[in-house]
């Protein structure tokens, strides 16, 4: 749900408390009308005369003040910016010369119009606008090994677009879920596409993307994976990066926080075991069909002969 509405709406409208986070942070003078543009549930909330409505105070203990605070920025801008992580340079993995990027189209930057920064084709731009599942699976992508793919995640350059922490998008992805704020939740899916493309796998980062599965995993829905909007695509997403990246994950350190964390087990291990095996069917389906091929243009041959 997203409906365009006026300044004098805004500044008319309603404004209320938020009670945010188990420190109860407060956030006063929210205008409703900017909420309940953007969000059905709270559209109801806010307007059929339940509680909150009348007592012009909403408790949302469940959610962080940092994440809030960026669901409000969206929520009046349409964009939001989370705070920019310094990142060293320097090389954690492995690392061989060699891969293009699998994510892109283009060695040129252009600029996004969907997220404001500079990465990405214009070709490319519809896609990554969408961000959902299909892009993900996207046949440039699942057309490299894990080993290319690897490679392109220590070539990209540092300093082109400014990093911030992948846990922020993913929250704000599992709020928009649950609020069903279909702009945000599409946008932050596509920010976190372009922050696991354009980040090296160093430890810090690796334990940052430990954190951001069991958080997608423990706050979205699996229920359907056909179906957008309950969670299935971040949780698709995060699949196919670390699937792709697995070689970096587990192969060049003996200890590393992805070998820890699929210790746990659950959901996640499920589904990341369940992705190997079938990429493991679909290459003896492959090399048996080569086979195959091979015998019968040598049956052909001999025929001829």
């Amino acid at each position: 749900m997203a409906t365009t509405i006026n300044f004098e709406e805004i500044v008319n409208g309603d404004v209320y408390t938020f009670v945010v986070g188990s420190e109860q942070k407060l956030y006063t003078s929210v205008h409703s009308a900017v909420l309940s543009r953007i969000s059905e549930p709270f559209a109801v909330m806010l307007s059929s005369g339940m509680k909150e409505s009348k007592d012009k105070r909403v408790v949302l203990l469940d959610v962080d003040p940092d994440t809030f605070r960026l669901v409000l920025e969206y929520a009046y801008t349409n964009f939001y910016r989370p705070p920019v992580v310094e990142i060293k340079t320097g090389r954690g993995y492995h690392h061989e010369e060699g891969s293009e990027n699998p994510f892109d189209t283009s060695k040129d930057p252009h600029f996004c119009g969907f997220c404001g920064s500079d990465q990405w084709s214009l070709f490319c731009w519809p896609k990554c606008k969408n961000a959902s599942a299909e892009v993900i699976a996207d046949k440039r992508l699942q057309g490299r090994t894990g080993s290319e793919f690897g490679k392109y995640l220590q070539e990209m350059s540092q300093g082109k677009v400014p990093f911030s922490d992948i846990r922020l998008h993913a929250r704000l992805y599992i709020f928009a879920t649950k609020w069903i704020m279909t702009g945000l939740q599409e946008m932050s899916l596509h920010r976190t596409h372009r922050e696991l493309a354009n980040r090296w796998l160093t430890e810090p980062f690796e334990q940052q993307l430990c954190d951001t599965i069991r958080e997608v995993y423990g706050n979205t829905s699996a229920a359907d994976q056909e179906s957008s909007g309950i969670g299935s695509e971040m949780r698709e997403l995060l699949l196919t990066y670390t699937f792709l990246a697995q070689e970096k994950l587990v192969k060049y350190k003996e200890k590393s926080p992805f070998k820890a964390f699929l210790l746990e087990g659950g959901e996640f291990l499920a589904d990341f075991t369940r992705k190997n095996l079938e990429a493991d069917e679909s290459l003896r389906k492959k090399r048996a069909e080569a086979k195959k091929e091979r015998y019968e243009r040598w049956w052909n041959e001999r025929k001829t002969t």
